[in-house]
């Protein structure tokens, strides 16, 4: 899937139709209104340019061998991902972790000071995330990404950025996340998962292709040899050995048994 690309149904922002959500410590938060659902920039690189302004991406360095794998989260304060995820007169860091059920909808979560860090260790995730920041240049964004144990990215999220996931296929999600603040509830904002103004799709996106529906046309297609019809063309053919040839200008799709006969 190319980078950035938007579904069809992509959320559309409504010119200039704005719900504030709040201000402190001078971030000013709030929804921009969507006009149809959608997913989003899907992010398929961690150096996307279509990556909400300040959100970062990296990938989780795995080492693999035969007694199993080592990774390593983060080292705090050193050049990278985890740069400013260092104790000081501001910060206080906490590291958690959370298992969440196949299917489970987690969002949408958002913080006025806090910044998280995220490190998918197990089972599969679509991260959503949003930008509230009215002074962003990328206010109303919206990214989808797909993490986890067949992509192992750590995301940074930082302040203003609305954020949630979905435990994507039939096993249970694990994650570890660090933050540079002690958990406070006063900090937490949340919105429902399926906001209508956000105008989030968490539904999977079903895609039919032209094979699929070729198969749907052969399940469809009478049993007797005798009675065949071509399921993309819808022309008739014969049983062989009947003394009866079709035109050769018939045109043959070679998918279904009536072609191949």
């Amino acid at each position: 899937m190319p980078d950035g690309r938007t579904q069809m149904n992509q959320a559309i922002p409504a010119k200039e139709s704005i719900t504030d959500i709040g201000e402190r410590t001078g971030l000013q938060l709030a929804i921009k209104h969507a006009i149809v659902r959608g997913l989003g920039k899907i992010i398929s690189r961690p150096d996307s340019p279509d990556l909400i302004d300040g959100a970062v991406v990296e990938p989780l360095q795995v080492h693999p061998d035969d007694r199993g794998f080592f990774a390593e989260l983060a080292r705090l304060g050193s050049e990278g991902i985890a740069a400013r995820m260092m104790a000081d007169g501001r910060r206080q860091i906490q590291v958690s972790t959370t298992l969440t059920y196949p299917g489970t909808i987690k969002a949408i979560h958002y913080h006025y000071e806090q910044t998280d860090l995220w490190a998918p260790i197990a089972g599969m995730l679509q991260v959503f995330l949003y930008d509230m920041r009215r002074s962003s240049k990328t206010f109303g964004l919206i990214n989808t990404l797909y993490v986890g144990q067949l992509q192992p990215w750590e995301i940074l999220i930082p302040p203003g950025i609305g954020h949630g996931y979905k435990v994507l296929g039939t096993q249970p999600a694990q994650l570890v996340y660090l933050t540079d603040r002690y958990y406070n509830p006063k900090d937490e904002g949340r919105l429902p998962y399926d906001h209508p103004d956000v105008g989030y799709d968490w539904e999977t996106q079903h895609r039919r292709s032209g094979r699929i529906a070729i198969a749907s046309a052969l399940r469809a297609m009478p049993s007797r040899m005798d009675d065949l019809g071509c399921g993309v063309y819808g022309r008739r053919r014969l049983r062989k050995g009947s003394g009866a040839r079709p035109p050769s200008e018939l045109r043959r799709c070679n998918e279904c048994r009536a072609c191949r006969a």
